[in-house]
C-alpha cells in the first residue's frame, strides 16, 4: 500500500507544471515552483491571469513579464 502511494506521488510530481516568468525588459528568466506559489498564497492550479499582475522581475523590478506554465522536467528556454 505504501509503495502504491509513493508511486502515485512520483507520477504527480512529474506532471506538475512550474510557472516560468520571463522579464520583457531585461530578459531575466525565473521559475515559480508549486511550493513557491503556495508560499505566496496562490493555489498551483490558479490561472496565470489571476496573479500575473503581482509578479515582478527580481533583477530589474519591472512588472513587464511573460508567465507561462511548463512541465517540471522541461527547462526554461
Amino acid at each position: 500500500m505504501q509503495r502504491a502511494k509513493e508511486n502515485d506521488r512520483i507520477k504527480r510530481s512529474c506532471h506538475e507544471q512550474n510557472v516560468t516568468v520571463e522579464c520583457l525588459t531585461c530578459g531575466h528568466i525565473g521559475v515559480l515552483t508549486r511550493e513557491a506559489l503556495t508560499r505566496f498564497s496562490i493555489q498551483p492550479n490558479t490561472p496565470i491571469a489571476a496573479f500575473v499582475k503581482r509578479l515582478r522581475c527580481r533583477r530589474c523590478g519591472s512588472q513587464s513579464v511573460l508567465a507561462t506554465r511548463k512541465p517540471r522536467n522541461q527547462k526554461a528556454s
